[in-house]
C-alpha cells in the first residue's frame, strides 16, 4: 500500500474558516494533475462549494484495492441531507457530461452533493470495475433527456469480465415520477458479435440508499432498476448477482423494479439477498420473494418531507427494520456521517433516525433510532 497523496479542493481562495490557499479551485484540475502520477492513491479532499463536474480517467497510475483515486468531504463541508441546502462540498451539472464520471477501476466517490440539471450524476462506463459510491446526495431537475440516471452502472459490450459494484448510503431525490429519469440503474450485457460464448458477471451492492419521485421518462424506470439485456440472441451469458438491502424508494413510477432481462441466452439471476428493503406501493416487482420487506408505506408516512428532506420522521416503519451491516465497506455511519451501531437492526434507507441538520452542516444525533 501506498500512502495517499492527499490534495485540498475548494473553490474558495483561501478555504473557508483558514487562512490556507487549496491545492486546486476544481475537481477538474485536481484530475488532470493526478493521472499523470505514478502513484495511484491520489486522493481529492473537498470543501464547501461547486467543485465543477470530472471526469476520472485515463490514470498513469494502476488502481488497485489498496492503491485508489478517492474524492471525499472534509469535515464538517459534507451536505445535511437535504433537497434544498445550499451549502456544503457540491457538483452543480447540465448538459451531456454530467456530474461525475468514473473510468477508472476502485475509485470511490464519498459525501458530494450532485444537483443534475438534465443530466446523469454519476456514470460508471462499461469495463470499470470495483467502485465504490457512499453517502452521495443527488438531487435530479429538470430531466428531459432519455437515459438520465442518478447513479448508472452501464456494462455493455465488456465479455468475459467480472465487476463488483457497492453503492450505499445514497440518497436522490427525484423531481416528479411522472417524469423524471431513474434513481439508480445497473445495466448489464452484450451487443459484440464477437463476444460469443462469453459471460460478464457483475457483483452488485446497493444497501441503504433512499431514492424519491424519480419517473417514467425512459423505459425500464423506477427508483432502483436492476437490468440485464442481450441484443444479438445468443452472444453473451450475463449473469447478475444483486445484494438488495435496506433501502427506501418512495414516490418513484416503480419504487423497485428488477429483475429485467431480454434475449435467448441471458441468465439474470434473482438477487441474492433481496430483503429488508421498504417500498410505497405493493407490486411484485417491489417485494420480490423477500419475507422483511416493508410494502404500501407511503411517503408521508416515512419521511420528515417528502418533497426536501427525506430523513425518517417519527414513527416510520423503516426504524429499526433492516438488516445489521455493520461488518461491511463503509456501513459503520450513515450519508450524514451519523455512526450505526455495531449490533441490532439497522434503519432502512440512507439516514439513521434522529438528527437535526444546522445552517453550517453540523449534525447531532437526537435519539437512539439505528
Amino acid at each position: 500500500m501506498t500512502t495517499p497523496n492527499i490534495s485540498t479542493v475548494s473553490p474558495t481562495d483561501p478555504i473557508p474558516g483558514t487562512e490556507i490557499s487549496p491545492d486546486y479551485t476544481t475537481l477538474a484540475t485536481w484530475e488532470a494533475d493526478a493521472d499523470g502520477e505514478v502513484n495511484a492513491a491520489q486522493h481529492a479532499l473537498c470543501y464547501a462549494g461547486d467543485l465543477e463536474p470530472v471526469v476520472i480517467a485515463s490514470w498513469t497510475g494502476t488502481p488497485d484495492v489498496t492503491d485508489y483515486p478517492r474524492v471525499y468531504t472534509a469535515p464538517d463541508n459534507r451536505h445535511d441531507g437535504t433537497a434544498t441546502q445550499a451549502n456544503g462540498a457540491r457538483i452543480d451539472a447540465s448538459g451531456d457530461s454530467g456530474a461525475i464520471q468514473i473510468s477508472e477501476n476502485y475509485t470511490r466517490i464519498e459525501g458530494l452533493r450532485l444537483v443534475v440539471d438534465n443530466c446523469e450524476g454519476i456514470d460508471v462506463p462499461p469495463g470499470v470495475s470495483n467502485c465504490l459510491i457512499d453517502g452521495c446526495n443527488i438531487v435530479m431537475i429538470n430531466v428531459v433527456t432519455a437515459n438520465t440516471n442518478g447513479i448508472q452502472m452501464n456494462h455493455v459490450s465488456a465479455a468475459d469480465f467480472e465487476d463488483t459494484i457497492r453503492i450505499i448510503n445514497n440518497v436522490i431525490y427525484g423531481e416528479d415520477p411522472a417524469a423524471g429519469g431513474r434513481g439508480i440503474y445497473l445495466y448489464s450485457g452484450s451487443i459484440a458479435a464477437e463476444d460469443a460464448g462469453k459471460t460478464l458477471k457483475i457483483n452488485a451492492y446497493l444497501e441503504n440508499n433512499t431514492v424519491s419521485k424519480t419517473g417514467t421518462f425512459m423505459t425500464p424506470y423506477g427508483g432502483i432498476v436492476c437490468r440485464s439485456f442481450l441484443s444479438n440472441s445468443g452472444n453473451v451469458a450475463t449473469v447478475d448477482i444483486v445484494t438488495l438491502q435496506n433501502n427506501v424508494c418512495t414516490g418513484n413510477s416503480i419504487d423497485f423494479h428488477y429483475p429485467i432481462s431480454g434475449g435467448s441466452t441471458v441468465t439474470t439471476s434473482a438477487p441474492d439477498d433481496v430483503d429488508y428493503n421498504l417500498s410505497e406501493d405493493l407490486t411484485s416487482d417491489d417485494k420480490g420473494t423477500a419475507e422483511n420487506c416493508v410494502t404500501g408505506a407511503t411517503a408521508a408516512d416515512v419521511h420528515v418531507n417528502v418533497d426536501t428532506n427525506l430523513a425518517l420522521k417519527e414513527g416510520s416503519d423503516a426504524i429499526e427494520s433492516g438488516v445489521n451491516l455493520f461488518e461491511n465497506d463503509g456501513m459503520t455511519q450513515d450519508a450524514i456521517e451519523i455512526p450505526r451501531q455495531s449490533t441490532g437492526a439497522f434503519d432502512m434507507g440512507a439516514f439513521r433516525f434522529g438528527y437535526v441538520a444546522t445552517p453550517v452542516t453540523t449534525l447531532m444525533l437526537l435519539s437512539v433510532g439505528k
